[in-house]
């Protein structure tokens, strides 16, 4: 028996259907050993609107759940239990397109997230975050102020963060750590880009922001997020170089086609290769900055480019942050306690 769950825009479908019903809307003629797995008169849903050919609640109840097709054996059972994706443009669960907000409720809405994009210049943890509720400022439709209420939920439970900086020796360089999540936004298939800029352990400086153009590939996304990192880190080694510190840099990525597209010169086989990143192989030649593989579990700016779990926490202490519990809430450690912020901490 194999089971099918059927995704797509086309088959937004709350019921389990017959396989001969889902062909015979294509207009595509099947041949039924088992007569009784005809449903005659058979209507459906599709967002939410009645469509011919998909069984209704009704007669799919008095219909077998089976279609026998070809041998005994080939028994094809076919589940759509998908809901509607609620992008713009698409069904939503009662089969009409997402309304825009009322003046007023856009008003609010805009003003949180405003709020929110303020608190993430100094919380690396609610930088993605920001970005998504930042996303719908411009058209907020109904839905949307979800994305608030979950961000105040999280604030609820952790509402105060710390960077440690603890004492190291002198550091030689500053070290760039990117990535990308390639093709995560859901509407618009965009990447996102995430960076950290550190010297030493200590940490500079960090970034999530959602790629201009549509990455064709997920090296294309991540020479965009490298390219965004090189722009960092030269900035920050200039502004050390105008203090009388000379640094080195150090480009850190876990993506091994877009350092072998980086350490070669021109465009070779490669499509789609952009002015910008072989701005980006002229440096590296150049010596400007180094770039270096790392292993994904090393790398502390995937946590910017998706919404982090507690999987996550381990690229949030390597970075130095500390969330501070609120009053009698759960306390969230690192392993060194002698260096963990007290509540009563002024910062």
């Amino acid at each position: 028996e194999i089971r099918l769950s059927l995704v797509g825009s086309e088959m937004c479908i709350r019921d389990r259907v017959n396989l001969s019903d889902l062909k015979r809307d294509r207009g595509e003629s099947v041949e039924a050993n088992n007569p009784a797995d005809e449903v005659s008169g058979a209507t459906g849903t599709r967002c939410g609107v009645p469509v011919e050919g998909f069984p209704s609640e009704d007669s799919v109840a008095h219909s077998p759940r089976k279609s026998n097709l070809g041998t005994a054996d080939d028994r094809v059972v076919v589940e759509a239990d998908v809901k509607p994706l609620l992008a713009s443009g698409q069904c939503s669960a009662g089969g009409t397109e997402r309304k825009a907000m009322s003046p007023a409720d856009a008003t609010l809405y805009r003003r949180a997230a405003a709020r929110i994009n303020y608190i993430a210049l100094d919380r690396p943890d609610l930088s993605f975050a920001s970005r998504v509720a930042s996303s719908s400022m411009s058209n907020p439709k109904e839905g949307d102020d979800q994305v608030i209420k979950r961000i105040i939920r999280y604030l609820k439970g952790k509402p105060r963060v710390a960077i440690r900086y603890q004492f190291q020796m002198e550091s030689e360089g500053i070290i760039v750590y990117t990535d990308s999540d390639w093709a995560g936004d859901v509407e618009t298939r965009k990447s996102t880009s995430g960076g950290v800029v550190c010297r030493g352990s200590h940490t500079i400086s960090w970034w999530c922001k959602l790629q201009s153009n549509i990455a064709l590939s997920s090296c294309e996304a991540e020479l965009n997020a490298a390219l965004k990192g090189a722009v960092e880190g030269l900035n920050v080694q200039r502004l050390a170089a105008t203090l009388g510190d000379n640094l080195t840099l150090e480009l850190r990525t876990d993506a091994s086609a877009a350092r072998g597209v980086i350490l070669r010169q021109g465009v070779g086989k490669v499509r789609h290769l952009q002015v910008k990143q072989l701005w980006l192989q002229e440096n590296v030649a150049a010596g400007e900055l180094t770039i270096v593989k790392i292993p994904r579990a090393e790398n502390c700016s995937d946590a910017l480019t998706h919404p982090w779990g507690a999987h996550d926490l381990p690229f949030w202490e390597a970075m130095g942050i500390c969330f501070i519990p609120a009053e009698n809430g759960p306390y969230l450690r690192p392993k060194d306690q002698s260096t963990y912020p007290s509540v009563d901490a002024p910062w």
